[in-house]
């Protein structure tokens, strides 16, 4: 067809030698065969990529569980001696109470910088009424 075009306009061209899948062996039934192998492979290993993932989180999931059940014994502990009027220095308390310390100062002093002083000891102090 395209040689055909070629001469119509006065060229003396033979692009098969060029164009050499133009002269192929494959039919249109044959090369979506090949198609659709090839998408069905690409589908078929994403498949199973994800299937590897969701594995993966549910492995990750039992470690995790396993790793924090001792440590749930430990915050059930220190939430009962919170409420028996027993405070235990757990260490995201102590980080709540010395950021709220420091926000006071900074909005009281106007400062940007970290405050001058360092918090060394929390206790309770018992109501003075």
């Amino acid at each position: 067809m395209l040689n055909g075009i070629i001469s119509a306009a006065g060229g003396d061209f033979d692009l098969s030698k060029y164009f050499d899948w133009f002269n192929s062996d494959y039919t249109v039934g044959n090369a979506a065969l090949v198609a659709l192998t090839g998408i069905l492979f690409v589908l078929l290993t994403l498949v199973v990529l994800v299937e590897l993932l969701v594995l993966f989180n549910k492995v990750f999931v039992l470690v995790e569980k396993k790793a924090t059940a001792g440590k749930k014994k430990s915050t059930d502990v220190a939430a009962i001696n919170v409420s028996t009027g027993e405070i235990e220095n757990d260490e995201e308390v102590v980080a709540a109470i010395v950021a709220a310390i420091s926000c006071v100062f900074a909005e009281e002093s106007g400062a940007s910088e970290p405050p001058p002083f360092t918090v060394r000891r929390i206790r309770q102090v018992k109501n003075s009424k």
